[in-house]
C-alpha cells in the first residue's frame, strides 16, 4: 500500500478509537515517507488524545515542527500536552506563544495561555487571554466557561454568571456551564433556588453528572429537606458506588431524620452509610465519630460501649471533636 493509503487508514482508525491500529498505520506511512509532517502530526494526536501518552505526543510534535517550523497547530497541541498532561506551565506557555507568533489570530493558543494563568492563580491575566480568544471566536464556549471560573475565583459572581450565560447562549446543552453557574449561585450569591435550577439543567443534559447530584443534595441538606437530599445522594451512588462523600452526606441526612423523629430505623440507615464510608476510606475520622454518637444516642450498654469505641477510634485518627467528647464524658 502507498503512504497516502496508510495515512488515511491511520486517520480512520483514530476517528473510531482504535488507537493501536492507528499507530501501526501512521508508523508505516512514516517509513514510506519519512519527511511527511502530517503523518508525525497524526501520530502525535493519537498519543495525546487517544493514549494519553504525553511524552510520546510531544516527541512527535517536535518531529513535525522539525519538518515544518511554521506549524502553529503542532506548537498549540504540544502546549496542550505540556499543560494538561505534564502540568509543565513554562513549556506550555512557550509553545502557545510560538503558535501565536506564527498565527496571530490563533484563538486556541490564546485560550491555552488563559488556562496556564488560571492554573497558576493569576485570574486577571487568565481573563485577559480568554477575552482575546473570544474576540477572535465569539462563540468560543469553553473560553466563556473558563472566564466565568476565573471571575468566580475573584469573587466577582455576577460577572461569572454572565460568562456562563453567554456560553449557554451559544451551546444550550452545555452542562458544565450550568454546573458552574450553580456553584456561583450557591456559594457566591446564596440563592439556593437558582442553584438547584442550574444543577437540574446540568443533569438534564448530562444525567450522570455526579458532582451536580452531590451539590444539589448538599443544598437540600442546608435547607433541612433531608428526604430530597437522600434521593440526590442515592442517585450519585447509583452512578458511582464508591463515592464516599455521598455516603457520608447521606448518613448525615439519615442521622438528622433520626434526631428529629427518634426513629431507630433512621439511625441504622445512617450507620450503614458511615460503614460504607470507612469501607472505602478506613481513616475517615468523621464517619467513626458520627457512628459513635449515634450508638450512644440509641442507648443501652452494648450500644454505648460500641459508640465509645468508635469515638476513641476517631480520636486516635486525630478528630478534635472526638477528643473533646471523650474529655467531657469519660473523665468525670
Amino acid at each position: 500500500m502507498t503512504h497516502e493509503i496508510y495515512f488515511e487508514k491511520g486517520l480512520a482508525f483514530y476517528r473510531i478509537g482504535d488507537y493501536d491500529k492507528a499507530i501501526e498505520c501512521y508508523d508505516k506511512a512514516i517509513k514510506l515517507k519519512p519527511d511527511d509532517p502530517e503523518a508525525y502530526f497524526g501520530m502525535a494526536m493519537v498519543y495525546q488524545n487517544g493514549k494519553q501518552n504525553y511524552d510520546k505526543a510531544i516527541e512527535y510534535y517536535k518531529k513535525t515542527i522539525e519538518l515544518d517550523p511554521n506549524d502553529a497547530a503542532s506548537y498549540n497541541n504540544m502546549g496542550n500536552s505540556y499543560l494538561h498532561g505534564k502540568q509543565d506551565y513554562n513549556n506550555a506557555m512557550e509553545c502557545y506563544i510560538k503558535a501565536i507568533k506564527i498565527k496571530p489570530d490563533y484563538q486556541s493558543a490564546y485560550y491555552g495561555i488563559g488556562l496556564v494563568f488560571q492554573e497558576v492563580n493569576d485570574y486577571k491575566k487568565a481573563i485577559e487571554y480568554f477575552r482575546k480568544a473570544i474576540e477572535i471566536k465569539p462563540d468560543f464556549v469553553d473560553a466563556y466557561n473558563n472566564m466565568g471560573i476565573s471571575y468566580s475565583k475573584l469573587k466577582k459572581y455576577d460577572e461569572a454568571i454572565k460568562c456562563y450565560e453567554l456560553a449557554i447562549r451559544y451551546k444550550p446543552n452545555f452542562a458544565r456551564a450550568y454546573y458552574n453557574m450553580g456553584l456561583d449561585y450557591k456559594e457566591g450569591k446564596r440563592d439556593y433556588n437558582k442553584a438547584i435550577d442550574c444543577y437540574n439543567k446540568a443533569i438534564l443534559y448530562e444525567p450522570n453528572y455526579v458532582d451536580a447530584h452531590f451539590n444539589k443534595g448538599n443544598i437540600y441538606l442546608e435547607l433541612k429537606e433531608y428526604d430530597k437530599a437522600i434521593k440526590c445522594f442515592e442517585k450519585e451512588i447509583e452512578i458511582n458506588p464508591k463515592k464516599k462523600d455521598a455516603y457520608f452526606s447521606m448518613g448525615y441526612a439519615f442521622e438528622e431524620l433520626g434526631f428529629a423523629s427518634d426513629k431507630k430505623e433512621f439511625y441504622f440507615q445512617a450507620i450503614k452509610c458511615y460503614e460504607k464510608v470507612v469501607q472505602y476510606q478506613p481513616d475517615f475520622a468523621g464517619a467513626y465519630m458520627n457512628m459513635g454518637l449515634i450508638y450512644v444516642q440509641i442507648g443501652g450498654n452494648i450500644n454505648i460501649r460500641q459508640g465509645i469505641d468508635y469515638i476513641k477510634l476517631a480520636s486516635d485518627l486525630g478528630s478534635e471533636e472526638a477528643k473533646q467528647w471523650l474529655r467531657r464524658n469519660l473523665t468525670r
